[in-house]
């Protein structure tokens, strides 16, 4: 009901140390719900800037290889979550602590996604 009242696409719930929640609109418009679990074993450093590292590294990936597909949007959302997650745990400023590609590949893999189809 909500994705249908706010006529999106696409919604996306960051959530903090729960990672995050998102309805994607996948193949053929059928509608996922994905959730993306937060890095473990996370003791927070600095929060401030969590939310712009998120949604940088969101919108870059979708930027470099597109959303157009449910695989697109689940990679997207798992750097994205890693990102803030190493900057949250290990860095500290908004700017100078946001982790360089390189570092969020490395634990990307950690970060666990569920996808479900929407009835």
């Amino acid at each position: 009901a909500l994705h249908s009242h706010l006529q999106c696409d696409n919604l996306i719930v960051t959530l903090g140390s729960r990672g995050s929640l998102s309805l994607i609109s996948g193949d053929q418009g059928k509608l996922h719900l994905v959730r993306v679990s937060a890095l473990p074993d996370a003791v927070v450093v600095d929060t401030v800037g969590a939310g712009d590292t998120f949604a940088g590294y969101f919108v870059a990936t979708v930027r470099e290889q597109g959303m157009g597909s449910l695989e697109g949007a689940v990679r997207a959302l798992r750097l994205a979550n890693a990102a803030a997650g190493l900057k949250v745990q290990s860095r500290l400023g908004a700017f100078d602590g946001i982790p360089k590609r390189g570092e969020v590949d490395v634990v990307a893999n950690l970060v666990i996604v569920t996808v479900e189809p929407v009835d």
